[in-house]
């Protein structure tokens, strides 16, 4: 779970991107951004489906650039 869920929520709609509240594995999102790997049930889904996993600095990185960096 994403500490500072809020804070980072923010971070990504000033960027333009968009947030999705369900709590469980969310087909239509295209990336999941968390602080620590957990084993469950959104994470493992999320990188069997291709989806891409993100650490929590990689939104601090964007905002400081005012834009999504390229990774």
């Amino acid at each position: 779970m994403l500490q500072d869920r809020e804070y980072y929520e923010s971070i990504i709609l000033s960027l333009g991107g968009e947030v999705t509240d369900i709590p469980a594995f969310d087909p239509s999102a295209t990336h999941l951004v968390c602080s620590r790997p957990v084993r469950n049930e959104k994470l493992l889904a999320s990188i069997a489906s291709g989806k891409w996993v993100l650490h929590n600095s990689y939104l601090d990185a964007s905002q400081k650039e005012n834009c999504f960096i390229q990774v």
